[in-house]
């Protein structure tokens, strides 16, 4: 079981991975075109929406109260569920 701070941290270490992956998926596009697709702009702009919704949820998790940590530990756990299988199927969408 983790502890508030390592839960957050290692969330927020996830955020981080994913912006990576990002900003490598669009070097690649730049890469192997001067000019990149409307399609490959707009499997971007998913991917960046899901990770500014990681973002939000979690500064809505740090900003919590210790009362409230469990309860909101759980919500977010189910968002949080939700945008990783989003980022993985933008991510697969992307390679495809």
């Amino acid at each position: 079981m983790y502890s508030r701070k390592q839960y957050i941290d290692k969330m927020a270490e996830k955020l981080k991975e994913w912006d990576n992956k990002i900003l490598q998926l669009e070097k690649d596009a730049k890469v192997k075109k001067t000019e990149i697709s409307i399609e490959t702009k707009q499997k971007l702009e998913t991917l960046r929406k899901k990770r500014d919704e990681g973002r939000k949820k979690l500064a809505h998790l740090r900003e919590s109260s210790s009362d409230a940590w469990e309860d909101m530990k759980s919500g977010f756990e189910k968002s949080w569920t939700d945008i990783k299988t989003g980022m993985q199927e933008a991510f697969k969408q992307f390679k495809a």
